[in-house]
This record gives structure tokens, sequence and C-alpha cells, in this order.
């Protein structure tokens, strides 16, 4: 079934293992001011699978 959660893949795994969270948390958890890029909000990439024509 379908759920609302995304699974959150750290590069640190070993101190910080993957885990599933609620689409609103991570939402609430990006839209936090990064000090260390001039104060920008935090954001997300998008990876899709590209079309073959």
């Amino acid at each position: 079934g379908k759920s609302d959660r995304f699974l959150i893949l750290d590069v640190a795994r070993y101190k910080y293992p993957p885990v599933w969270v609620k689409t609103s948390e991570l939402f609430d958890a990006m839209n936090t001011q990064d000090s260390d890029n001039e104060n920008k909000t935090r954001g997300f990439v998008l990876v899709s699978a590209a079309s073959v024509q």
C-alpha cells in the first residue's frame, strides 16, 4: 500500500543508520537555515531514471 514516508540514507551510515520519516517531518527539518551556507534553507535533490528513446 501507499505510505507517506521517505527513507533517509546518510553517507555516514556507521553513525546514522537508515530511518523512515513522515513527509511533514522531513519538510519541517529541511525548512531550517543552514549557517554554513549563507543562512539559506536546506532542500532536496530529486533523482529519477532517464527516459530512453
